[in-house]
């Protein structure tokens, strides 16, 4: 923990620094290198931080002061210092300079190079502090419109595409999902104030403006590639999967790291829309050698689950045919004649209940209650009632099982 933080911004002249966004207020140090479009806390290169921690964040926003077609010098060399100040808990004052530095790139006719260079990540997180910062003041549908207006701007100055033929449309690689997080981001709680109260979207956006990255894009739901960062339990178990193996916002949730630390136990009680089914998902990756799964359900999140896991697994984990949603009580328990089981079988509360309170020699009852490993989900909403449900509903030798 840091005291009375103080940052500046120094760089070289090709920059214009035209704001920051985040916990943090103006320092009043004018100068040539200030941009005259402010982002944020603009009108300055410093910035007072208050109070700093390990955690804390803030967002920097620049233009290029050359706006002509002219050719930089080749090898032409840019950089971005950072100069953070603070007190220590000891009393002691400490300075950390942090330098970004690179080439420019020269031929303003290819922007295959910077295409190359797009994070998609970090362009998320940018986007989402200026959008929110916007919503707070102007209107919300002109930000609303001013999202649509970047995506479409960005999408035609390095996407493909042939006229009047939309199947042609194409975005590279390190592209192809920021459309994804853009779709997330403009109905999220973040900018979407329906069925919140204005302290509920103050704290979502407050956190929004200090967390990191990582953190930033568990936040704005989507699906991206396996990362490096894999933690090695993980990266053991998919050794043999190709790099689409997981999600990113697996291995960084919180309850996946939860999860793993409980041998597998843990109760999800996050709010609609932040990654239950996901995190279990991960989770569940860990202990595939106790393989099949039991999935328990709201009868409307069936189909929601098989999506997400054919979505979410590579191939190489599982296929189509390794799920299967039960419907009835006359539902298969084997995937062939070979009495091998599906991988995951997913079924509703209100079908589990009654199955269980049959006979031991019941085919699906038995199996499903004697050799699946359970990985149960619930919503608070039905957690209470269809758990006792269920818990009043089986014989003692059950229970016991149970």
């Amino acid at each position: 923990m840091g005291f009375g933080g103080h940052i500046e911004v120094i760089h070289s002249r090709e920059f214009k620094i035209a704001g920051a966004i985040g916990s943090c207020a103006s320092a009043k140090k004018a100068g040539p290198t200030i941009a005259e479009t402010e982002i944020g806390v603009g009108g300055t290169s410093a910035w007072y931080l208050g109070g700093v921690d390990p955690a804390a964040t803030m967002a920097f926003y620049f233009e290029v002061a050359s706006t002509n077609a002219t050719a930089l010098p080749q090898y032409k060399r840019r950089f971005i210092q950072f100069l953070t100040t603070y007190q220590a808990s000891n009393g002691k004052y400490r300075l950390r300079v942090s330098t970004v530095c690179g080439l420019w790139h020269c031929d303003p006719n290819d922007v295959t190079p910077i295409a190359r260079s797009f994070d998609q990540e970090a362009a998320t997180v940018l986007v989402s502090r200026l959008a929110a910062y916007k919503c707070e003041h102007e209107d919300h549908a002109d930000v609303m419109r001013w999202l649509d207006r970047s995506l479409i701007k960005l999408c035609s100055k390095f996407a493909t595409y042939k006229k009047d033929d939309p199947s042609s449309f194409r975005l590279p690689a390190e592209f192809s999902l920021y459309p994804q997080f853009m779709f997330h981001l403009r109905r999220s709680k973040f900018l979407q104030n329906f069925n919140s109260s204005p302290d509920e979207q103050a704290v979502y956006r407050y956190i929004l403006m200090r967390e990191s990255t990582s953190n930033v894009v568990i936040m704005v739901p989507y699906p991206i590639p396996l990362s490096n960062s894999l933690t090695h339990s993980l990266t053991h178990s998919l050794t043999h999967s190709p790099t689409y193996s997981l999600t990113y916002l697996l291995t960084h949730s919180p309850t996946y790291s939860y999860s793993l630390t409980h041998s597998g136990r843990a109760l999800i009680a996050d709010e609609m829309g932040l990654g239950k089914t996901r995190s279990a998902i991960g989770a569940a990756c860990m202990y595939m050698e106790d393989w099949p799964v039991l999935v328990i359900c709201p009868s409307t999140a069936r189909y929601h689950w098989q999506h997400e896991l054919l979505v979410l697994l590579s191939p190489a984990i599982i296929t189509p045919k390794d799920v299967t949603v039960v419907d009835s009580s006359a539902h298969p328990i084997y995937r062939n004649n070979k009495n091998e089981f599906y991988k995951f079988y997913i079924i509703s509360y209100n079908l589990m209940v009654p199955l269980l309170t049959h006979s031991p020699t019941h085919s699906l009852a038995y199996s499903l209650a004697y050799s699946l490993t359970y990985s149960l989900t619930y919503s608070l909403t039905h957690l209470l009632t269809h758990l006792l449900t269920l818990t009043h509903s089986l014989s003692p030798s059950y229970r016991y099982q149970w």
